[in-house]
């Protein structure tokens, strides 16, 4: 025999779909309220993220990071105890502590934050390594800001071998450097804050100032560091055209 309709189907209907609209209005509350939380955290991640550019090009860069400072990191060694820029006692005159982020017969820069949330901007010239060759670049660097200061000369000290030269004006730095095979050159700016933009005008080898007078080896690349570790990334830079390191981002 075949039943009937049961009488109480229409009611379970219209409880089902008043069931069914609850939810819809629920997800449609919730699913904003899950997204903002995602959004800022999108936000923050852009909040370490620096700019380079060069012409037309900008890159967005993240600093190395590490516990130690940036003078600890870039390890200048030269036999002088009271020398302000040396990390540690020795007689190499370089950068030991870069060695093995850094790439033969090229400039390298990056930015720096260390554990207490420092940020440095960060440059060295050559690599202290066997197929490393001599070289010569003058900096003309403006917009470092007035709070911070130069933690590492490579090189300052007082010798007749000390070749190099640093002239700190009120509107801009000048540094000549030039270095021997298997050495580095370069320097620390640490304290950069959070809103800077920095500008380094080069001349590289023949153009610079130094060139062929103790040393004329060549400067084949100029490189821009981003992350750390195994996220190292690096951009090549043109030799002749002035960069900005700014904490704004592409596009402003």
């Amino acid at each position: 025999m075949r039943s009937g309709p049961s009488p109480t189907a229409p009611s379970l209907d219209r409880s089902t779909a008043k069931r069914f609209l609850t939810v819809i209005v629920v997800l449609a509350v919730a699913l904003p309220m899950l997204g903002g939380p995602v959004a800022a955290q999108d936000d923050d991640a852009q909040d370490d993220s620096y700019t380079v550019r060069q012409g037309d090009d900008c890159y967005a860069v993240t600093p190395y990071t590490g516990d130690e400072s940036a003078k600890e990191l870039y390890d200048y060694q030269a036999p002088f105890e009271d020398n302000p820029y040396v990390n540690t006692t020795g007689a190499s005159y370089s950068s030991e502590g870069t060695s093995e982020i850094l790439r033969p017969n090229t400039s390298t820069l990056f930015l720096y934050e260390d554990a207490r949330g420092t940020l440095s901007l960060v440059i060295v010239h050559g690599a202290n390594e066997s197929t490393s060759g001599s070289g010569s670049v003058t900096f003309n660097v403006t917009g470092l800001p007035d709070d911070g200061n130069w933690t590492v000369k490579d090189d300052l000290y007082n010798g007749s071998n000390m070749y190099d030269n640093w002239t700190h004006e009120e509107s801009y730095d000048r540094i000549n450097w030039t270095w021997d095979d298997r050495r580095t050159d370069g320097g620390v700016y640490s304290g950069l804050g959070d809103d800077f933009n920095i500008t380094i005008d080069p001349a590289f080898n023949e153009e610079a100032s130094l060139y062929g007078e103790y040393y004329n080896g060549t400067v084949e690349n100029w490189t821009a560091l981003s992350g750390t570790g195994s996220d190292l990334e690096r951009t090549q830079l043109n030799l002749s055209e002035p960069v900005t390191i700014s904490s704004e981002p592409c596009g402003e």
